[in-house]
């Protein structure tokens, strides 16, 4: 937890660096990976809602100084991670302990497998839900950050939210990534946004009728 609080507030402090210098290191993987961590991390048991909230909004920070300058591509790719983290893809089906068995009787070294394999997807689902409330606070973020300009700035936010409703036929996963998406950022969006986040309504309403 420890080392988890230390990355978190390094990967903060260097966004931040960055923003208030308006400057951009050569190579931006190392800082953009060190930031979104920090974000990320935030949501780990231990960390205070204030370093939560300062780790998001060094993100948005970042990812608004990277689309200031002409970086925007970038900016854009990082956008859609969050959005892809936000809602991750179904686990697998962990087997039962009984999964193979033959009779009654379950062998010690099936029941074994059942049981790390239920600790591994248990560890997984807990990553996930990290890793969702992490991109969660930064979405949120972005939605202050870039204001009115938000969809047109980061246009792989929009593409999650427009695509998967207008889609024919709709994919299960991706048409609840985009509700659920519409659902974290609906509150925070000023005016512009909110006003396109309206249109997809009717989208909205004949997909949850539809799987009604």
């Amino acid at each position: 937890r420890r080392l988890e609080s230390l990355t978190l507030a390094l990967g903060s402090s260097a966004a931040e660096a960055m923003v208030r210098m308006r400057m951009l290191p050569p190579r931006l993987n190392p800082l953009l990976a060190l930031s979104c961590r920090g974000s990320l991390v935030s949501a780990l048991h231990g960390a205070e809602p204030p370093m939560q909230a300062r780790a998001a909004r060094a993100l948005a920070a970042l990812l608004e100084l990277l689309v200031d300058q002409k970086k925007d591509k970038v900016a854009d790719k990082v956008g859609k991670n969050l959005c892809t983290l936000l809602t991750p893809p179904p686990a697998a089906h962990t087997p039962s302990a009984d999964a193979g068995a033959t009779g009654a009787t379950v062998g010690a070294a099936a029941a074994a497998a059942a049981a790390e394999a239920a600790l591994q997807a248990a560890a997984h689902e807990a990553a996930a839900r990290t890793a969702a409330s992490g991109a969660r606070l930064a979405l949120t973020c972005c939605c202050s950050t870039f204001g009115d300009r938000l969809f047109d700035a980061l246009p792989a936010i929009w593409h999650a939210l427009h695509a998967p409703l207008t889609a024919t036929p709709r994919e299960a996963h991706a048409l609840r990534s985009s509700l659920q998406l519409s659902r974290t950022m609906a509150h925070a969006l000023t005016a512009a946004p909110a006003s396109r986040l309206l249109s997809l309504l009717p989208h909205m309403l004949e997909a949850v009728t539809a799987v009604e």
